[in-house]
């Protein structure tokens, strides 16, 4: 389903904005690719991110325990990629001038900062 909503610049600084939207039940969500090109990765960033998350939340379960190597190994993914399990993973189109546009909540765009920073991107660190 596709929401019509407001679009708004938000500046963080002068390198740093997204793009906001305003839908009409009130909630304000952030553009998918927005998030991605404000962190200075490419377009495609914030959805290898949410396939990440997916996958974590799936192989949580499935951890070899007679392999010390792999425990030690799934450990450090866990550690490095703890936040992207918090996601909620609530994306929702919104209508912009006829086009649509993919969106993640206010939290969801909180926890990729978080990561990212966790990765060392200073543009996150900024924010």
């Amino acid at each position: 389903m596709i929401v019509k909503a407001k679009r708004a610049t938000v500046k963080f600084s002068q390198d740093l904005e997204v793009d906001g939207y305003m839908l009409p039940d009130g909630e304000f969500r952030v553009g998918k690719m927005s998030i991605s090109k404000t962190l200075g990765y490419g377009k495609d960033w914030v959805t290898r991110q949410i396939k990440k998350a997916e996958t974590l939340v799936a192989s949580s379960a499935q951890i070899d325990v007679s392999n010390p190597n792999k425990i030690v190994q799934k450990q450090h993914q866990t550690l490095v990629a703890s936040l992207l399990t918090k996601l909620s993973l609530d994306t929702k189109f919104v209508e912009i001038d006829g086009i649509a546009v993919e969106t993640l909540s206010l939290g969801d765009f909180r926890i990729l900062i978080r990561h990212a920073d966790q990765l060392g991107n200073i543009k996150a660190q900024a924010l």
